[in-house]
């Protein structure tokens, strides 16, 4: 997300993206490398399924998200920012939004609704510690998706084997170049969030309940 991009969520905060918007700020871009031989990560990829998600299921991807994953899994307090009600308060978003070094609190007490529907599924959903630990628990633990699914994600493409990789939407790092964690992180103007799980650690559980990915 670019600094340009970032000070016009802050000035603009009432405007409601279109994924139509936030495909067009790229659509001039240059590829960085040829497809199959790199990866790095895009918002505006996640922007793309979510329009494919549409086209073939006939509903938006916030329906499918909840439909498939927040209900079954009971993530009572995950919410879908810019597609539901999210219940206040949400911790206040501090970011250094002049670039003078320090952070501050860029909260209005009011709806953010730039911020929200400008990442759409790259990231607009909020949660809390105890519903994203039961989402990984879930997703890591065969309740979530089948195991030909579960492998595809964590399957390593050729790139960077040392250190960081990628398999299906879940990036494979080995911060000290020996142990392995599969997960994500995310950055929005004034939120971080970050989802990691060592497999090392693994338990053998008997699955309470398999869905089809």
């Amino acid at each position: 997300m670019s600094d340009d991009f970032n000070k016009e969520l802050l000035t603009h905060r009432e405007h409601r993206w279109t994924a139509a918007e936030v495909l067009a700020l790229v659509k001039d871009k240059k590829h960085e490398f040829a497809a199959g031989t790199d990866y790095f990560y895009s918002n505006t990829d996640y922007i793309l399924l979510g329009e494919v998600i549409k086209e073939v299921s006939g509903r938006s991807w916030a329906q499918e998200v909840r439909r498939r994953i927040l209900d079954p899994l009971r993530l009572n307090s995950t919410h879908i920012a810019g597609c539901e009600t999210v219940p206040m308060p949400v911790v206040p978003g501090y970011f250094d939004a002049d670039n003078d070094g320090d952070v501050e609190n860029i909260e209005t007490g009011g709806p953010w609704p730039a911020l929200e529907t400008s990442e759409g599924p790259a990231g607009a959903i909020v949660s809390t510690g105890p519903d994203l630990l039961a989402f990984g628990d879930a997703l890591f633990h065969g309740r979530l998706v089948q195991d030909s699914t579960l492998r595809a994600m964590v399957t390593e493409g050729p790139y960077h084997p040392r250190y960081s990789n990628y398999g299906l939407g879940l990036e494979i790092l080995r911060p000290d170049y020996r142990t392995t964690i599969w997960g994500h992180g995310g950055f929005l103007p004034g939120f971080k969030s970050a989802l990691w799980y060592l497999p090392s650690r693994r338990r053998d559980r008997r699955p309470r309940q398999r869905r089809p990915g």
